[in-house]
Order: C-alpha cells, then structure tokens, then sequence
C-alpha cells in the first residue's frame, strides 16, 4: 500500500502546506488540485473531503457520482476510490490521517467508524451534510490546519484535539444521516453490529466464531459482508486493532514482553513475538527501543 508521506509527495508542487509530523494533513484545495494526484486505491491512509464550492466526480465501485457544496466524501483503507474529475471552480478541504497514527492513537479510533459508516449504512463513501454541519465542520477544519501551520509547545495536543473534534461531529452528521435513510440492507447493519463489537472485545476474543455467535449469523456470513463492504477480512481488523494496542503499551507502560504476552491472551513470549513481528516489521523489544528514541 501507499504510504501518506509517497501520497503528498506525489503533489503537484511538491510537499504541501498544512502537514504535521507528517502523519496528519489538513489541506485546502482549489481548482483542480485533487484530480489524478489522489487517487485513492491501496492508499494506507483514512482521508476525507469536504467539498465547499465546485463539483467532483469519483468511482466507487465501477459507480460513479458526484460531489457538490455541502458533500463530503470519505476514504477508508481497502475501499477502493477513484477521483475522476474536479471542476476549475473547486475550493474544499481535505485531511489525511496516516492509517497508523489513527490506529495508535486512541482519541482517533472514531475514524474507523466514520470512513466505513457511510458505506455500511449508506451504500457509497459519501455524505450530504446541510449547511449548518457542513458549516461547523469547516470551521473545526480552518482551526486544524492553523493550528498545524503555526507551531508551538503545545500543537500536538491541539491538533489531535481538533481532529478529534472534527471526527466526533463527522459521526454526529453520519448518524443524523442514517436516521433519514430508510433502505439499510441486513448486511450493512450486520457490518456496523460488527464494528461496535470490535472496540470492546478484540483484545480477548480474536475468533471468528465469537463475533458471528454475538451477531447470531454463521461466520461465513460475517466474512463475506466485511470483506464484501470494507475489502478486509475480520482477521485483519482485529489483527490491526490488537497490533496497535500492543504498541501504545509498549511505548507508554513498563509491562514486560512476557507479561504483555500474558495480558493479550497469547499462549507463550514466542507466540506474541511472532503476532508483533509480522504486524510491525520488527520485534517488541526493537519497537520499545526505537519508540524511546
């Protein structure tokens, strides 16, 4: 997959303004400035685009539709997109989270569910907000990206503040959505049942089985609507979710790797090892090294 720093490279004009650390971008967009630089397929990155004036196209799907003022349009990994075109006119937002700073950063888990709901619950990676949402959440935006370009001693703990915020009314709109929206297939509240599931449970259940039994369906059932919706297994979710956990504890606890291995329910330190090794690319104990770097 494409990493968000190979993504903003790729830019028209090289690095943009409104990128922090690298791992969130907060950008305003005119003219035609996402057509063909962001094409959103592989891309390890949740991203969401808020369009304020103009018109775009994109492909969902082999479906194409288009976005006016007042859309948004949501990416999430493994949700295959296409921006087709964009109208000379275009002005709009649009923020990248780094799949993993969202994965690792729990007052950022709400981005999981906001890029996947309006597919579950809607059909297609895209939301119509009126005008007073999508007023408020341009606003939150215009305070993200200032405060990502003006640094101080502070600007971490105001940009996840703010992203966070931004995610928070993002869900708020999505629900209010949903409550208008009177076809909903089983299979799409299936997908949004397993989602709200994931939070609570991943660290001691890791089966298939266990999932499909809360939701009362066959695990054959649970995985073809979530790869089917999202293009990942339930495998992969729960992987990725237990992975970043595991991270944040050895970047902010002193809990051994045995004792980690003990707290996620692996069978033994070799067993925990391996998981970690395959998920990140190196050991715990390398990981727990470089991160106090």
């Amino acid at each position: 997959m494409m990493t968000m720093q190979e993504i903003l490279e790729a830019t028209p004009g090289g690095m943009p303004d409104g990128v922090w650390d690298g791992k969130l971008a907060c950008l305003w967009v005119t003219g035609r400035g996402l057509e063909g630089s962001y094409d959103l397929d592989g891309v390890s990155v949740f991203a969401f685009v808020l369009v304020m004036r103009g018109r775009m196209s994109v492909r969902y799907q082999g479906n194409a539709f288009d976005l006016h003022p007042g859309d948004i349009h949501t990416y999430a990994p493994g949700v295959p997109t296409h921006i087709l075109e964009v109208s000379e006119d275009y002005q709009g937002y649009c923020v990248i989270f780094d799949e993993l700073l969202v994965l690792n950063t729990p007052a950022l888990h709400h981005f999981i569910c906001a890029a996947y709901s309006p597919i579950a619950e809607l059909g297609k990676p895209k939301l119509s907000l009126t005008e007073a949402q999508a007023g408020q959440i341009a606003g939150t935006l215009d305070m993200l990206r200032r405060h990502i370009l003006t640094p101080s001693d502070l600007q971490r703990e105001a940009v996840i503040t703010l992203a966070t915020l931004f995610s928070i009314e993002l869900l708020e709109a999505q629900s209010l959505a949903v409550k208008r929206h009177r076809s909903t297939t089983r299979g799409e509240e299936v997908f949004t049942a397993f989602l709200r599931l994931v939070p609570d449970n991943y660290i001691r259940h890791r089966d298939l089985k266990f999932y499909a039994d809360r939701l009362n369906i066959t695990t054959t059932y649970l995985s073809r609507i979530v790869r089917k919706i999202s293009g990942r297994t339930v495998v992969e979710f729960l992987n990725e979710a237990l992975a970043a956990e595991v991270a944040l504890r050895l970047k902010t606890t002193n809990r051994t790797v045995t004792q980690l291995a003990d707290d996620f329910n692996f069978s033994d330190q070799a067993a925990f090892t391996k998981f970690f090794t395959r998920m990140k690319g190196m050991s715990p104990k390398e990981y727990r090294k470089s991160s106090a770097l």
